[in-house]
């Protein structure tokens, strides 16, 4: 039996370093700051169709090609080639009746009143499928930066007010963790039925804005 009071020593006081999980409270911080949406993205068309799909894809390839060199006119517009489809039209029959073909370019600009006067022009050979307003990646990322700082002093305030009433004593931060998140960014779609006219580009006076929003979530525990 004298031999096991070493060991049964040792264990008691390794029990009693473990730390107790006691005095521990979550809570969290948000913050958040509107600013106006920087950027629109925007996506036009030609779709067109014809029994002669060589005689088709040079008609979609050339109206591509005319868009490729009006965006060049306004190089800080970010232009890019989008989606391309060509498939079988069939009969009542279900005979090969044609061909359909759609492509796509895609628009990406900070300049609003440049990108609406570039639609207008690319109006003239292409349909407007939709359009959109976000805040760019820069500056998102700037005002997250900004944000996570102030967070994390909210976080710090709310902390303190937490060991006031546990007659301020002394805390320790257990855990943090930071999240962001962006608003919704509107988008408006065309149908055949809505077309916009050929000479009409989207209302672009206003971009709107939306919400960069930081959140801290974590844990203290209250020193005894």
């Amino acid at each position: 039996m004298q031999r096991l009071l070493p060991v049964l020593f040792l264990l008691a006081a390794g029990t009693q370093a473990e730390p107790l999980n006691y005095n521990v409270v979550s809570l969290d911080a948000e913050v958040h700051r509107e600013i106006p949406n920087d950027q629109m993205r925007a996506s036009l068309f030609a779709e067109h169709s014809d029994i002669d799909p060589a005689k088709l894809a040079n008609l979609i390839n050339r109206q591509m090609n005319d868009a490729r060199k009006l965006a060049a006119l306004y190089p800080s517009i970010r232009f890019a080639s989008g989606d391309n489809q060509t498939y079988p039209v069939y009969d009542n029959k279900n005979r090969l009746a044609g061909w359909r073909s759609r492509a796509e370019v895609r628009l990406e600009c900070r300049d609003l009143r440049m990108c609406s006067e570039l639609i207008g022009k690319l109006q003239g050979g292409l349909q407007l499928g939709n359009w959109e307003f976000a805040i760019a990646d820069d500056t998102r990322q700037r005002i997250e930066a900004e944000l996570t700082i102030a967070a994390i002093a909210a976080f710090r305030a709310k902390a303190d007010v937490i060991a006031q009433a546990f007659a301020g004593r002394p805390y320790r931060i257990v855990n943090m963790t930071l999240n962001s998140r962006l608003p919704y960014a509107p988008r408006v779609a065309f149908g055949k039925a809505a077309m916009m006219a050929a000479d009409a580009a989207p209302p672009l006076a206003e971009g709107g804005s939306g919400s960069v929003v930081v959140t801290v979530s974590g844990s203290i525990q209250v020193q005894e």
